[in-house]
C-alpha cells in the first residue's frame, strides 16, 4: 500500500474511534496565525406606540481577521490581535403601520459608514478572553456576554449527543448556558464538532420589569485539530416594554471561515513589534496625552503600512482626533466642517429612526459646541447667514444663559433660516421666551419658522398655561400651511397644549385632517384627537360623531378649510448649508 494510502487509512481509523470516545474540544495558537472571517449582522426592529407600528431592517457585512500576535504555554493561550473592516451598514426595509414606506428615506440616507475595529485579546484553550470583565455594567452589555459565553468551547471531553449547562451572573442578568455536541462532520479535509448553543437570560434591577430576552442561540462548527471556529451563526430576540408601547429587537448573524494562514518568522516578528508600538500608543491615550499618540499612530501608518491593519489604524487615528477636538478649542474653519458633518450625520440617523444614533450625536455636538462656545458666540454676529446657522445650531445644544441670550436675539435675524433654527435650538434648550415673542414669530412670514414657534411652544409650555390660549388660534390657522413639517409641529403642539375635550381645536384638527395630502401625517391627526378627547380610534369617524354631540361645534354644513397646497421642502439656505429640523 503506497504512502497515502496508509495516511489516509490512518486517518479513517482515527474518525472512527473519535465517534465513540468523548473528546476534549481545545483552541490552539501558533505565532502568525491568521485566520479571515466574513461575517453579516441583520438587525430588525420593530416599534408598536398606540395602534401606530414601525418596523426597521439594518444590514452590515465585515470581514473580520485574527492574527496570533504571540503565544504562551502555561496556561496555554495566545494574544489575538482582531481587526474588523465593515461595509456600510444598509437600511434595506423601512415599514409604518405595515406599509412600505422605504421610497420615503431619501437614497443617500439609506446607508451609514461604519469604523474599523481594533482589539487585542489574551484567549485561553476555550476561547475565552481572560481580560474581559466578569461584570456588565448594562444590560446590553450583558447580552453581549451571554453571545460570547454560548461561543466557548467546553471544559471537560464531550461526544456527539452530550450536553454541558452552566449558570452565569453577569450582574446585569444571569444566564442558563446549555452547550450540546450535536455531531460530527466533515469540512473539506477537516473533520469538526457541531455545537449548538441556547441561553436563557434574566435581567436584575429595573431592567427586569421592561427587558425581555425571547430567544438566544447559536451554532458553530469547530475544527476538531483545534485550529479555530470554521463557521458559526447567532440569532438573539429581545423585548422591551414601556408606558403606551413596546420595542422587539431581533439580531442574527452569521459567519464563515474564508481563508486561513501562517505567517513566515520574519513577519510573525515585525506583526509583534507593531504590536508593541501600538499597546504603546494605546498607553498614552489613557495618560490623555492625545497628541503623542496621535504622533504614534500616524508615523507607523506612514512608515509601515499593513493592509491588513490599515482600516483600523486609520480609525484609532481617527478617534483619537476626534476625542482631542472634543476637548480643545479648535479654528473657526475646522469648527463649521465639523458642525455641519455632525448636523448631516444626525438629520440621517433621525431620519432612519434611529434613536440611539441620534442620542449619541446629541452628546458629540454638546461637547463639541461647548467646549467652543466663545467662537460660536462670535460667529452668531458673522455677516453670512450660513455662518450665523451653524452658529444657532451649535448654540442649541450648550446649556449656558450666553447662548441662550443670543439665540433669543436671533430669533429676529434678517435671515429666515437663521430665524427658525434660533427657534428650534431655543425649544431643544428648553428655555421659554415672553408670550408676545412666541406670538410673533407664530405670525412670522416664513413658514419654516412658524413650525419652529409651534415646536418651541411644544418644549417650554404645559397644558393650562395662560400663555397657551393666545397662540390656539395660530396654532389652528398654521395647520393650513403648505409644508408637512410645520403642520405636524402645530398637530402636536395642540394635542399637548389645547384644553381637553376643547371645541375648536379638536374641530381644526378634524377638518385639516379630512383634507390632509401627506399620508405619513394621517395616523399624527388621530394621536391628536385622542390626546384631546380620549377617544381611541383608528378612523376620523368617530372623532366627527363626538365633535356632533359638542355644545357650540361648528356647523355641520361648514366647509372645511382650504386643502393646503402641495407640500414643498422648508425654506432653503444657501447652496453650502442644508436646512436645520429636529427630527425623529
Amino acid at each position: 500500500m503506497r504512502p497515502a494510502l496508509l495516511a489516509a487509512a490512518a486517518a479513517a481509523l482515527a474518525i472512527f474511534a473519535s465517534d465513540a470516545f468523548a473528546q476534549a474540544l481545545v483552541a490552539k495558537y501558533e505565532p502568525g496565525q491568521v485566520r479571515i472571517y466574513g461575517r453579516t449582522v441583520k438587525t430588525e426592529t420593530q416599534t408598536r406606540v398606540g395602534r401606530d407600528t414601525r418596523r426597521t431592517v439594518m444590514e452590515v457585512a465585515l470581514q473580520r481577521t485574527e492574527q496570533v500576535i504571540e503565544v504562551r504555554p502555561d496556561p496555554p493561550g495566545g494574544r489575538i490581535l482582531v481587526v474588523d473592516v465593515p461595509s456600510p451598514q444598509r437600511l434595506t426595509a423601512f415599514e409604518e403601520n405595515g406599509k412600505d414606506a422605504l421610497a420615503k428615506v431619501p437614497e443617500q440616507n439609506r446607508s451609514q459608514p461604519l469604523p474599523a475595529g481594533l482589539q487585542v485579546q489574551w484567549r485561553d484553550a476555550r476561547g475565552q478572553a481572560a481580560d474581559q470583565p466578569t461584570k456588565a455594567a448594562e444590560p446590553a452589555q450583558a447580552v453581549d456576554f451571554a453571545l460570547a459565553e454560548m461561543r466557548l468551547l467546553p471544559p471537560d471531553p464531550l461526544k456527539p449527543g452530550d450536553s454541558w449547562t452552566r449558570e452565569v451572573d453577569f450582574g446585569a442578568a444571569k444566564a442558563s448556558v446549555t452547550t450540546k455536541y450535536v455531531d460530527q462532520r466533515s469540512e473539506g479535509l477537516t473533520r469538526c464538532a457541531v455545537l449548538s448553543a441556547t441561553a436563557a437570560v434574566t435581567f436584575t434591577g429595573d431592567a427586569a420589569k421592561r427587558l425581555t430576552v425571547e430567544q438566544m442561540s447559536a451554532q458553530m462548527t469547530v475544527a476538531l485539530d483545534g485550529s479555530g471556529i470554521l463557521a458559526a451563526t447567532a440569532a438573539a430576540t429581545l423585548l422591551e416594554r414601556a408606558d403606551g408601547g413596546e420595542q422587539r429587537l431581533a439580531r442574527t448573524f452569521q459567519e464563515k471561515l474564508l481563508r486561513s494562514e501562517r505567517l513566515a518568522a520574519p513577519q510573525a516578528d515585525k506583526a509583534k513589534a507593531d504590536m508593541a508600538r501600538i499597546d504603546r500608543a494605546v498607553d498614552q491615550i489613557k495618560g490623555k496625552d492625545l497628541d503623542g499618540a496621535l504622533a504614534a499612530i500616524e508615523s507607523m501608518i506612514q512608515e509601515n503600512p499593513q493592509p491588513t491593519w490599515a482600516p483600523a489604524l486609520q480609525s484609532l487615528q481617527r478617534a483619537v482626533t476626534e476625542q482631542r477636538l472634543l476637548t480643545q478649542p479648535v479654528p473657526l474653519a475646522r469648527l463649521q466642517t465639523m458642525l455641519q458633518d455632525l448636523k448631516n450625520n444626525r438629520d440621517r440617523a433621525a431620519a432612519q429612526g434611529n434613536v440611539p444614533q441620534v442620542a449619541q450625536l446629541d452628546q458629540v455636538i454638546r461637547q463639541v459646541s461647548t467646549v467652543n462656545l466663545k467662537t460660536l458666540l462670535d460667529q452668531a454676529n458673522d455677516p453670512d447667514p450660513i455662518n450665523r446657522d451653524l452658529s444657532a445650531f451649535g448654540l442649541g445644544f450648550v446649556q449656558d444663559e450666553q447662548a441662550a441670550a443670543r439665540l433669543l436675539a436671533m430669533t429676529k435675524d434678517a435671515s429666515a433660516q437663521v430665524r427658525g433654527t434660533a427657534v428650534i435650538a431655543t425649544g431643544l434648550q428648553g428655555k421659554a421666551i415672553e408670550p408676545a415673542a412666541l406670538v410673533a414669530l407664530m405670525k412670522d412670514p416664513d413658514v419654516r419658522t412658524r413650525g419652529a414657534a409651534a415646536f418651541l411652544a411644544l418644549r417650554t409650555l404645559k397644558r393650562g398655561d395662560p400663555a397657551v390660549d393666545a397662540l390656539l388660534p395660530h396654532l389652528l390657522e398654521t395647520l393650513k400651511a403648505d409644508n408637512p413639517w410645520t403642520r405636524l409641529q402645530a398637530i402636536s403642539a395642540l394635542a399637548m397644549l389645547a384644553p381637553k375635550n376643547s371645541v375648536p381645536p379638536a374641530a381644526g384638527l378634524i377638518a385639516a385632517a379630512r383634507v390632509e395630502k401627506e399620508e405619513r401625517l394621517a395616523p399624527v391627526y388621530l394621536q391628536a384627537l385622542k390626546a384631546l378627547t380620549d377617544i381611541d380610534s383608528s378612523t376620523l369617524p368617530p372623532y366627527e360623531e363626538w365633535l356632533k354631540r359638542q355644545p357650540g361645534a361648528p356647523a355641520a354644513q361648514q366647509s372645511p378649510p382650504a386643502p393646503p397646497a402641495e407640500p414643498q421642502p422648508p425654506d432653503k439656505a444657501p447652496a453650502k448649508a442644508k436646512t436645520t429640523t429636529p427630527k425623529g
